[in-house]
Parts: C-alpha cells; sequence; structure tokens
C-alpha cells in the first residue's frame, strides 16, 4: 500500500510515545535494554495501530484523531495491563481539580452567552443561519 495511507495514522499514534519513553527511561532497565525494549514497543505499536484502526474505522466513520485516538488507547490499555501482570507500577497523574469548580462553571457559561451574543449580531439579529446549522 502507498505510503500516504500510512502517514496519519503514523502521526495521531505519536500519542503513544509515553509507553515507549515510560519502558525506555521509566523501567530502571540499564540504558541499553531500555533502548532495546522502548524500540520493540514502538514497533510493536507501529505494526499494531493500522490493521486495529482499519477494524475500529465504524466507531467514527473515518481516518480521523477521534479513531486513532480510540485505537490509541486501546493499545495503551494492553500495553498498561501487561506491564502490570509483570508488577510495574504506573502511577497515574491526574490533573483535575475541584477546588475552582464553580468559577470555571460561570466563566464557560459567560463565553458560551458571549459566543451566542456574537453570532445573534453578525447575523443581523435574525434566527434564520440557525437551521442550515442543525441540517449539516
Amino acid at each position: 500500500k502507498p505510503f500516504s495511507q500510512y502517514i496519519m495514522i503514523g502521526l495521531f499514534g505519536s500519542a503513544l510515545s509515553p509507553v515507549v519513553s515510560y519502558i525506555t527511561f521509566g523501567m530502571r532497565f540499564p540504558l541499553l535494554v531500555g533502548v532495546l525494549l522502548g524500540n520493540l514497543a514502538g514497533i510493536a505499536i507501529g505494526l499494531l495501530l493500522p490493521p486495529l484502526a482499519a477494524q475500529t474505522l465504524v466507531f467514527h466513520r473515518g481516518f480521523t484523531l477521534y479513531n486513532i485516538g480510540f485505537t490509541s488507547g486501546l493499545i495503551a490499555m494492553a500495553f498498561t495491563a501487561v506491564l502490570r501482570l509483570f508488577s510495574y507500577s504506573i502511577v497515574e497523574n491526574t490533573l483535575v481539580s475541584n477546588e475552582y469548580h464553580s468559577p470555571l462553571v460561570w466563566i464557560i457559561f459567560g463565553f458560551f452567552l458571549l459566543t451566542v451574543g456574537f453570532g445573534f449580531y453578525y447575523n443581523s439579529f435574525r434566527l434564520s443561519g440557525i437551521r442550515e446549522i442543525f441540517d449539516s
């Protein structure tokens, strides 16, 4: 098959680069062993990603970031399961904050109202274009 069919999968598949980095540097292997195992993991990911992406094509009706991201998530879960099978702990970084929930809700709601207001203004205060948006 031509290279053009694989370039987008390869670019979006870079979402799995932390797997290779973790195996290479985060598992406390000697440098040569880590580089070898990390490269083997990268090659395995590169071989698995295109056929799995083709199989998950029906979920998103096209090769988009969503399709490759979904496939990358499946592969990452499989690698995580294998690493945990061999007793390697994987530290989860949760960057979700509950401290500023109410202010963020009001800020996002304000941006929403601002966007609707600008759209209404630029459409000469008419709602005639809304039907075309929802029909597309």
